[in-house]
């Protein structure tokens, strides 16, 4: 009986850290400085959000630029990185270990390419299994969506190996 009471209450528990919510970049909290480094101005931006969730309250995620770690990040976070404009710019989210994740340390990358002056958002989840996923956002908001003419492109997934470049730098607004 006792064997059956607690798995019935570990199952509640899993059950309560599967899902990850997306959240709104206007809502999210800026990454803590001490989180976060970069190299010099860029031309264009990235804006990465992470998800909201009890999962993700416990596996850390790292987001690189060309192979640069920019920042980790915890739920409810996000950080916005100066790139260089016109060249291919490799962004990947990893779960480099540490939290109730360190078991399965995973990632995810996509190449994009940003014109001087354009802002792509990303956000940052991660699956049931744990392993951590990267893609386009749709939820940023409408008044910079309004504003902004170039509209995000397509990203690419890849899943060669990283790139480096010192040509990123952190804006965080």
């Amino acid at each position: 009986m006792k064997r059956l009471v607690a798995l019935a209450l570990s199952s509640g528990l899993l059950a309560g850290c599967t899902g990850t919510s997306p959240i709104p970049v206007d809502i999210a909290r800026k990454a803590p400085a001490e989180r976060v480094s970069g190299g010099p101005d860029g031309q264009a931006r990235i804006t990465v959000v992470r998800d909201a969730g009890l999962w993700t309250s416990f596996c850390p995620a790292s987001l690189y630029i060309d192979g640069d770690r920019i920042a980790r990040l915890e739920a409810e976070e996000k950080v916005t990185v100066g790139v260089r404009a016109g060249d291919p710019v490799l962004v990947r989210a990893a779960q480099d270990g540490g939290g109730l994740c360190a078991w399965l340390p995973s990632s995810r990358s996509l190449e994009t390419r940003l014109e001087p002056g354009q802002h792509r958002f990303y956000r940052i989840s991660f699956a049931r299994s744990g392993r951590v996923d990267l893609q386009e956002d749709s939820l940023w908001p409408r008044r910079e969506r309004a504003s902004d003419t170039s509209r995000p492109g397509p990203a690419t997934l890849i899943s060669g190996a990283d790139r480096t470049s010192p040509a990123n730098s952190v804006i965080n607004k």
